[in-house]
């Protein structure tokens, strides 16, 4: 039973409202369940990048094989048996997240892709979109899918589970009926170097931030300059060629039809507007995308009850030793870490100059100070004073500006941790307003693959609020950055029990550091992720033959044989 109370437990369901989902799991597959793979912005429709996965599974599946044979015991777990099936998907690469979640589904599915027409309308172009066979038209919420992301794929799956919790996107059964998906569809999601909260880096290429208009562009930017090529290429290069070449799967805008060539090279109603992938990884189109409860937050909480969810948080800088932002109280900028370049210059100088438009990146990331009304549903300013404006900047400041700094080249650190914000990230005061809406989620932290510890995490700057004041006794040495809640009971250390006494608030806020008794196994609705220092946005997923990339995916590849298990066991138990 412990892993159904787990499951009601981390969801917030109880006994009856898991005994009238019964009938909903019917089917205990004989395989793993199968694993698709995103990329992200500008990525080629190819498999080549992302190396040799099915190598690195056999080398999992043999040394399972050899522990088994050690211990005289058969191998009844599939997922230790078999090899996984990797389906890879590739979705318009300049696409907004909303659309690439659309064409990821069909892909899978099968059918003619719909973008809705509420959002079609919206953003004028055309709602209906290319006609796939499917990759996996079984896919349903009793054969769920492991969903791995890279950069922007992450948002890319975690809008395909929100459409999915909101119903938007609909699918014909072999009877000819129509149906609609739900958010259990999704075992598990993942993502590498993932900008959940948006990246600062689209400003410095280009992006105006607010109160600039939505998606506007500076005109000779790096940015500009790239969507008017990306122009020229869609008008003069025939769609059969670009098929074969680099598909940008844009018909739906319907370029040459609804507008000409010189208007798009003067401003382009795309690239310009609010439905683009540059736009999606600003700021502040993922804090509006989140805090304004859109397509289906409020339905679904932000999470999926049976869902496992991971991160993997990479970055490549470190504190600047010479400069100090010229605020007093703030911490110093971040440049990129010295040693590890020193090492990949001398060791394989082809990587280093591979990486250099990263290590340039790196820096002026590092040194970026975010606005907090970049991530502000505000525009004009007669709506300071309104509610909504002031909840936006609550959350804002949620996050200090120091702590964007540390990056991998592209993304703050604090960026790939997961959607939104939750408990463990929040200052004290609004992780109270938090708690009492009952509606954010937790996340857990560990350093590193090797570390087996899920932990609390506290930004560094916030540690104080959480140290007790009857209490002088620091953090001890070997938990780094983290603080530790001591929970009053095992219960409000729950990733999902949000509703608490007010005793039992100061109790979490002012608690001495203490190891959270809940670590293993890792709960669906919860985030948890793994913090990777030295590694820049394309070391994970941009196959170069590194230790650490075999080391990665043998980490991704056994964390998803153990969802499977996990899945497998609340089968059983239901």
């Amino acid at each position: 039973m412990a892993m159904r109370d787990a499951i009601g437990y981390s969801s917030g369901l109880d006994g009856n409202a898991l005994d009238e989902s019964r009938h909903h799991i019917s089917h205990v597959p004989s395989e793993p369940a199968p694993a698709v793979l995103i990329p992200g912005f500008l990525a080629p429709d190819c498999e080549c990048p992302w190396g040799p996965l099915d190598d690195v599974q056999n080398d999992l599946l043999r040394a399972a094989r050899r522990r088994m044979s050690a211990l005289d015991e058969p191998i009844s777990r599939p997922s230790l048996s078999k090899r996984r099936r990797l389906i890879y998907v590739f979705p318009g690469q300049c696409s907004s997240v909303h659309d690439r979640a659309c064409e990821v589904f069909y892909q899978l599915k099968g059918g003619r892709v719909d973008y809705g027409e509420q959002h079609s309308q919206e953003y004028g172009h055309d709602r209906y979109g290319r006609y796939y066979e499917g990759l996996y038209p079984q896919w349903d919420q009793d054969h769920p899918l492991h969903f791995v992301g890279h950069s922007l794929g992450g948002p890319t799956l975690y809008k395909l589970q929100e459409l999915l919790a909101a119903g938007h996107l609909t699918y014909t059964r072999p009877n000819g009926s129509m149906a609609r998906p739900n958010e259990h569809w999704i075992l598990s999601l993942t993502g590498i170097s993932a900008p959940f909260r948006g990246t600062t880096a689209v400003y410095l290429l280009g992006a105006r931030p607010a109160p600039h208009v939505k998606g506007s562009v500076r005109v000779l930017s790096f940015g500009g300059i790239l969507y008017r090529l990306l122009h020229l290429y869609q008008y003069f290069v025939p769609l059969y060629i670009q098929r074969h070449i680099y598909d940008l799967k844009v018909e739906h805008w319907g370029f040459g039809r609804r507008s000409s060539l010189l208007q798009c090279l003067i401003q382009s109603p795309w690239a310009e507007g609010t439905d683009n992938a540059p736009y999606d990884l600003t700021v502040q189109a993922r804090w509006d995308d989140w805090e304004g409860g859109k397509e289906g937050r409020k339905k679904w909480k932000g999470v999926g009850t049976r869902t496992w969810y991971r991160t993997y948080a990479t970055s490549m800088t470190s504190s600047s030793p010479l400069r100090q932002s010229t605020d007093v109280n703030s911490q110093p900028y971040h440049i990129p870490t010295f040693w590890p370049l020193v090492m990949t210059l001398l060791q394989a100088p082809w990587q280093f100059f591979k990486s250099f438009p990263l290590i340039v990146l790196a820096l002026f990331v590092g040194h970026y100070n975010v606005s907090p009304f970049q991530s502000s549903h505000v525009t004009d300013a007669s709506d300071i004073d309104s509610e909504k404006a002031k909840l936006a900047t609550e959350h804002a400041n949620a996050f200090r500006i120091h702590e964007w700094y540390e990056n991998d080249g592209l993304v703050s650190k604090i960026a790939q941790y997961h959607p939104g914000t939750c408990e463990g990230c929040y200052s004290k005061q609004q992780r109270r307003r938090s708690l009492e809406l009952d509606m954010e989620p937790f996340c857990y932290h560990r350093k590193g693959l090797q570390d087996d510890i899920w932990r609390c995490p506290v930004p560094q700057a916030q540690r104080s609020e959480r140290q007790s004041p009857r209490a002088s006794k620091p953090p001890s040495p070997d938990l780094g950055q983290y603080s530790l809640p001591s929970p009053p009971n095992s219960r409000s250390c729950s990733p999902t029990n949000h509703r608490f006494s007010q005793d039992m608030l100061e109790g979490i806020f002012w608690a001495e550091p203490q190891p959270c008794p809940v670590t293993y196994p890792e709960k669906p609705a919860t985030w948890y992720v793994t913090e990777l220092e030295g590694i820049s946005h394309l070391d994970l997923c941009i196959w170069n033959g590194r230790r650490i990339q075999w080391e990665f995916w043998q980490d991704v590849f056994t964390y998803l044989a153990k969802v499977d298990y996990w899945w497998m066991e609340l089968q059983h138990e239901l």
